[in-house]
């Protein structure tokens, strides 16, 4: 933890600063380290932010607005989309929420086998729709060449893909 420091001198224009570290940015809560290990874990693991939240001993608000920021540093790297062999694509209906409107999406898993023969599946994105058109729309948006590495796509016998 970052610790808060007043200034002592009356009238002092900052009245309170905190320190400040290599490891955390100006402002922060959470260190880099903490960041990358929630975002990791949001990633690859069967959580959430509000648990990731409790084991940093911060707000969800807190825990979030830090996952947030990192997955979209992440999401903006083409590289993410390097190796993929084996595409699976599914639809999938959200439960309903107070936003309205369509609530069905596509998710894009990378379901590619490592050297031992095993799927680590890979969520690479969620897309709202729910047809071949929105299907259509992300591969065209991918990084050049990413379709020419697909080798397989595992897509439900949803029609509106055809």
């Amino acid at each position: 933890r970052k610790r808060v420091w007043r200034c002592p001198v009356a009238g002092c224009a900052v009245a309170t600063f905190s320190e400040t570290h290599e490891l955390i940015a100006p402002r922060a809560k959470l260190t880099v380290r903490a960041i990358t290990w929630a975002t990791d874990a949001l990633a690859h693991d069967d959580t959430t932010v509000a648990a990731l939240a409790r084991h940093l001993g911060v707000d969800w608000h807190t825990a979030w607005d830090a996952i947030e920021a990192e997955a979209i540093r992440r999401l903006a790297d083409p590289a993410r989309m390097d190796g993929v062999v084996t595409l699976g694509v599914d639809e999938h209906i959200w439960k309903p929420s107070h936003h309205g409107g369509d609530r069905a999406v596509i998710s894009m898993v990378d379901l590619t086998r490592d050297q031992a023969g095993n799927v680590q599946a890979r969520l690479l994105d969620v897309v709202p729709g729910r047809s071949g058109t929105a299907y259509s729309r992300w591969l065209a948006a991918q990084p050049e060449g990413f379709t020419g590495t697909v080798e397989h796509a595992a897509l439900d016998p949803f029609r509106g893909y055809a």
